[in-house]
């Protein structure tokens, strides 16, 4: 009936008389049209429903990892720092700091202060849901892609694992986790478009795209410096393509402009350009003094050297962080909390995907020059490990870098991967994993 209803309309919209038979091919063109339309409409309304779904399926997710998820100091201070942006402009902000952390967290606070809601505590998490859950939207994005390399997505699983694993309470999640999870997507993105876009990839768009991601991972954790090394990757790619030139754009000054507004509110709450690094302040002898103490309190802490810091000299402090005095601390800490995470994240990635293995000398490609991404990343990683080894600073360097690991583990065993594998299992993976983590904090909240 619907569909005769539709033909009547083609009919009467059209002024068409049937008894002339020229009309009946015109008329057959037409229905044929909107038939096909109808087709198309129907799946994009069945596309938005299925989306749809998606959505609240993450927005359960996230609900619930926010559902009594515990209080800690970090968002205690995080939502008194975000009262004071709103109170004072930022050259009367430096007088009223509580707590010094504010000093090198102060971009995120600031992009935070945009989703906290005064009266309702637990909207200081919202910023850092939001990027988790578009995280995990972008891997179910990623995955559905027939096009999509099956190297990337084991890769993008074995992500999501790790930070489902790293992240099982939503409070651990705080200022670092949500730069970690930018800088994997910026991975994940990397790696795509070489494979698929390189066209994209060799222009200067991607350029600046990538430039402004990286200087926005800066700002928002220091710590994330780091990850700018990958910049000796995409231009050694383009030196060879002999385009270096085409790289320059006008536009590149805004990712410089963000890191020079950095450089400049970092001054202005702590004369540091960049704090609490203290060759980059401008303070007498007396004042640097604080400064060089909360180096070296952070890098302690880091390396699991728990002690009164405030009850040491600075001279003393200095000393515990030489690698002879602070490993053993963090072998028994914190090297244990990683191999908590990261070996059963790499037996769950090899168990939900041993469907993809086939032996194969052939090597596990993920990008072009390979070898040469494959050292920055271990070299970040070195640097991350001298410095300050806590697993929440370098938690994205330990994902790549225990996924290099995996693929050495593969070779040695002359395991290769198929070049294809069916979309619909990586999907089945996906939503298994996401109802397994939804399942999960009914029974952490339950417990509790």
């Amino acid at each position: 009936m619907f569909f005769i209803i539709g033909g009547l309309f083609i009919i009467s919209n059209n002024n068409l008389a049937l008894f002339d038979e020229g009309n009946i091919p015109k008329f057959s063109g037409l229905y044929v049209e909107w038939l096909n339309q109808l087709f198309l409409n129907f799946q994009n309304i069945t596309k938005n429903i299925i989306e749809l779904k998606w959505i609240l399926v993450f927005f359960l997710l996230i609900t619930l990892y926010l559902y009594d998820s515990g209080n800690n100091n970090d968002f205690d201070y995080h939502s008194k720092h975000i009262e004071l942006y709103k109170n004072y402009n930022l050259f009367n902000f430096n007088q009223h700091i509580i707590d010094g952390r504010v000093k090198y967290n102060s971009i995120y606070l600031l992009l935070n202060s945009l989703t906290y809601v005064t009266n309702i505590f637990i909207s200081i998490k919202f910023l850092s849901a939001f990027i988790f859950g578009l995280f995990i939207f972008d891997i179910k994005k990623l995955i559905e892609k027939k096009e999509s390399s099956v190297v990337i997505k084991y890769f993008s699983f074995f992500s999501l694992i790790c930070f489902f694993l790293a992240l099982s309470k939503y409070k651990n999640i705080g200022t670092d986790y949500s730069a970690h999870l930018i800088y994997i997507s910026l991975i994940i993105f990397y790696l795509t478009s070489y494979n698929f876009n390189k066209k994209f990839f060799e222009s200067k768009d991607f350029f600046i795209i990538l430039c402004l991601i990286l200087s926005l991972l800066v700002i928002l954790k220091i710590s994330m410096i780091l990850c700018s090394l990958i910049l000796f990757h995409y231009i050694f790619i383009i030196y060879q393509k002999q385009k270096i030139l085409s790289l320059f754009s006008i536009y590149l000054l805004i990712p410089f402009s963000l890191v020079l507004v950095w450089f400049f509110q970092n001054y202005i709450l702590s004369k540091c350009i960049i704090y609490p690094l203290s060759p980059f302040c401008f303070l007498d002898e007396n004042s640097i003094k604080s400064v060089i103490f909360e180096h070296n309190m952070i890098n302690l802490f880091a390396k699991s050297v728990k002690i009164n810091y405030w009850s040491e000299p600075i001279s003393i402090l200095q000393e515990m962080n030489s690698i002879s005095y602070w490993f053993p601390f963090w072998l028994n800490d914190h090297f244990l909390k990683i191999c908590e995470k990261f070996v059963p994240s790499i037996i769950l990635l090899n168990i939900f995907l041993f469907k993809l293995f086939i032996r194969n000398q052939k090597q596990i490609q993920l990008i072009d020059n390979q070898k040469l991404f494959f050292l920055i990343t271990f070299i970040i990683l070195i640097i991350w490990f001298l410095q300050t080894p806590a697993m929440r600073f370098g938690f994205s360097y330990l994902i790549l870098n225990f996924f290099i690991l995996n693929i050495a583990i593969l070779k040695i065993f002359n395991l290769g991967l198929k070049e294809y594998l069916k979309v619909i299992y990586f999907s089945r993976l996906f939503n298994f994993i996401i109802y397994s983590m939804i399942i999960y904090q009914f029974i952490r909240i339950y417990s509790n």
